[in-house]
């Protein structure tokens, strides 16, 4: 089983609640601010830095015998994982590292915002 959560730019979560949906809105670029505090508290929760593409960076942050993968895009960030515990943390460390606000977090298995 593969879980994964999001991260977008709070507007995105106002749009969906004026009645948007989430499939046809224009996700903005994150604010570069938010993104460089997100990388620097990212490693302090034990991510590392597996890769760098033209669309982005991938992390990685062991979990027992499973990881959490994040890959931070211009417009989204998002955590997966695929076993029971990786998952509660990936839940976990995503609420806790959106918790400034700068962030919006958005569980697409339960179509839903989550609060940080």
């Amino acid at each position: 089983m593969s879980y994964s959560v999001q991260l977008f730019d709070p507007s995105v979560r106002d749009k969906v609640a004026a009645g948007l949906a989430l499939d046809a809105i224009e996700v903005p670029a994150l604010h570069p601010d938010a993104v460089s505090i997100f990388l620097n508290r990212l490693e302090r929760y034990g991510y590392r830095l597996v890769g760098v593409t033209p669309f982005g960076q991938e992390f990685v942050k062991s979990v027992g015998a499973a990881t959490i993968s994040v890959l931070v895009s211009p417009s989204e960030i998002s955590f997966s994982a695929s076993s029971q515990p990786a998952i509660f943390e990936a839940l976990q460390d995503a609420s806790e590292l959106s918790d400034r606000g700068d962030l919006a977090l958005f569980d697409p298995q339960e179509d839903r915002w989550l609060e940080a």
